[in-house]
């Protein structure tokens, strides 16, 4: 839609709300109102092909963690023998700050005097995907050698007679 469009569409909508609109002018309202819907539609679908573009390129940016990333949080207090003793652990940080918090106000401080004294932990734990090993392929010992010691053969349960299906051998000269 262009500046003139929304121009006038601006000043026939502010003449509807008035309640002057002429005969003519309510057609031409119409009109510009479906344009409007049209352009609406076309920047609508144009924003949903941008995102999910950018949902595709985040994907494909980090396709090494199989799964979300987990955070939690875990306190400690220091013993009076400079030891960290565990409290709690949270996924939700605010919890462990307040149970620190509550130890050190109804302990302010050990038997001996020391201050009682807390930290936060922050444990991450991500999955993160592993390329495989490269490993040579498994080769078939020579044909109708036995299949139980052929490496490619194993654990594949060959029908009887168990031999390997490998490449005929060589004759010797």
């Amino acid at each position: 839609m262009t500046e003139r469009h929304n121009t006038e569409l601006h000043h026939l909508l502010s003449r509807a709300i008035d309640g002057v609109v002429l005969h003519g002018e309510s057609d031409r309202l119409r009109e510009l109102v479906r344009e409007l819907e049209a352009d609406l539609a076309r920047v609508q679908g144009h924003a949903c092909r941008v995102a999910e573009k950018l949902r595709k390129a985040e994907r494909a940016v980090d396709q090494t963690e199989a799964y979300p990333t987990e955070t939690s949080w875990i306190a400690e207090v220091q013993e009076s023998d400079d030891q960290w003793m565990y409290l709690r652990a949270d996924c939700d940080r605010a919890v462990v700050e307040q149970r620190i918090a509550s130890m050190q106000k109804r302990f302010p401080q050990w038997k001996d005097g020391t201050p009682v004294n807390g930290r936060i932990i922050r444990k991450t734990t991500t999955y993160t995907v592993e390329p495989a090993a490269d490993r040579e392929p498994l080769t078939h010992l020579a044909k109708g050698a036995n299949a139980e010691d052929c490496p490619a053969c194993k654990g594949t349960n060959p029908p009887y007679p168990f031999l390997c299906p490998g490449p005929e051998q060589q004759p010797t000269v």
